[in-house]
């Protein structure tokens, strides 16, 4: 926090606030294609058979080629 706000990058936050519990690193597949949410990591795009053997996801699965999962 205190990199951000030396590089004055936190003019005019009131209130920050931590959204990493809030559910939003998901990929779910459903009748209407997929949600993907706005947390979802690289390496769970990498490892998700979903993404990868869906054909209209494609650049997805190339945006991923060169990511090491490292575990």
């Amino acid at each position: 926090m205190h990199g951000l706000v030396s590089r004055g990058l936190l003019t005019g936050i009131d209130a920050p606030f931590d959204i990493q519990k809030l559910g939003l690193d998901h990929i779910q597949s459903g009748a209407d294609g997929f949600e993907i949410g706005a947390m979802t990591k690289f390496a769970q795009l990498k490892t998700s058979a979903d993404i990868q053997n869906t054909a209209w996801l494609g650049a997805i699965k190339d945006a991923t080629l060169s990511y090491r999962v490292v575990m």
